[in-house]
């Protein structure tokens, strides 16, 4: 059979290629031109033009500028000094200005003072933000983060920050924002300044009672441990100190029960008042120096104790308090010192012998 073949195409071969080889090229020609058109018509007949287009001239894939980063970060901050109990509220709107989603958003608020510390940070999470899967907000060991930020898009939100001192007398916080994401599988790292923060600092202010001085002069008359029905007279002092410049320091404080004010006193700064229909004694100072000084006053007061207050350490001043403007911040600042009683906490002598006793007459 194969002989047979063989002879058919031999003879064939023979009679019409060996002769004209022009033959044998237009046939050959014409046999791959059927081919061709064989491919063509399968390929038509399975042809999607959607999906081949695409496999065809697939876009390349885009590619980060690193020159123009895409994340964009403004602030609005309501003070810029503070009281060191009460939160800084500061107000970020991040924008993403391409067109590819940044994803795996951290931003890292960064001290550049090792006077102070983030203690806690703040932020109110809406009920939008909850369902919004993949895009609330969290915070974690100081740093927020955000899942992602879409494309050409923007995000607001607020924070409370709360600071706290390394160092009694620093006053002023700088500090940074930190930012990493991705963005076309590229890390990308950015910073932005923030604007500086004063801390407002408190004078020191004290209150003392005493019977005796430090020294050991006596100041006080009368029985002591006081006695019922039996008055007796203590000395009340007050003491500024500060290393920073203050005006219009207050300091006021109310009689006890049972207390009076002999308009006996001693002043070495600013001006000492007693409004006998309040009962308030207050000491008022226009003006305590960065630089220090003597700021002192004190007063004495008269206890006559009552029946009921046998056997009791009493009160002698209420509601002690205090209130200054700190020069540099511009704030108020204030403070309490609670009560001032006959426990003689400072006085070195009568320590603890303030206890109200009773009279006992003499036996014969």
């Amino acid at each position: 059979m194969f002989k047979a073949i063989r002879k058919f195409f031999s003879h064939r071969f023979d009679r019409f290629y060996r002769q004209k080889r022009l033959r044998l090229i237009l046939d050959i020609s014409l046999i791959a031109l059927m081919i061709g058109l064989v491919v063509t018509i399968f390929s038509l007949q399975f042809y999607r033009p959607g999906a081949n287009f695409k496999a065809w001239f697939k876009p390349s894939q885009p590619v980060y500028d690193s020159i123009s980063p895409p994340l964009e970060l403004s602030y609005k901050i309501d003070k810029t000094a503070i009281k060191l109990e009460d939160s800084l509220d500061i107000s970020l709107t991040l924008k993403n200005s391409s067109e590819n989603e940044i994803k795996n958003l951290k931003l890292n608020l960064v001290l550049q003072t090792d006077n102070f510390l983030i203690s806690k940070i703040e932020a109110p999470i809406k009920a939008e933000d909850l369902k919004a899967e993949g895009n609330s907000l969290s915070i974690k060991d100081k740093n927020i983060i955000l899942a992602k930020l879409e494309a050409n898009s923007e995000r607001e939100f607020a924070l409370k920050i709360y600071f706290s001192t390394k160092n009694d007398g620093a006053r002023t916080i700088s500090w940074r924002v930190d930012s990493e994401y991705k963005v076309l599988e590229q890390t990308v790292k950015k910073s932005w300044s923030l604007p500086e923060i004063i801390v407002a600092l408190k004078p020191m202010v004290i209150a003392y009672v005493y019977y005796h001085s430090p020294q050991g002069d006596q100041l006080g008359s009368g029985p002591l441990p006081p006695i019922v029905g039996l008055p007796t007279n203590f000395w009340v002092f007050l003491n500024a100190e500060a290393g920073s410049s203050f005006s219009d320091l207050v300091v006021s404080a109310r009689l006890a029960k049972n207390v009076i004010y002999t308009e006996n006193s001693s002043l070495v700064a600013g001006n000492l008042n007693y409004s006998s229909d309040s009962q308030q004694v207050i000491w008022q100072i226009n003006k305590i120096d960065a630089i220090g000084g003597l700021y002192r006053a004190a007063f004495e007061v008269r206890l006559t104790p009552g029946a009921d207050q046998l056997n009791s350490v009493v009160n002698l001043l209420e509601n002690l308090k205090w209130q200054a403007k700190d020069e540099l911040s511009g704030l108020i600042v204030s403070g309490s010192l609670g009560n001032l009683d006959t426990s003689l906490k400072a006085d070195l002598i009568n320590r603890g012998s303030g206890h109200v006793s009773s009279f006992e007459p003499l036996e014969d």
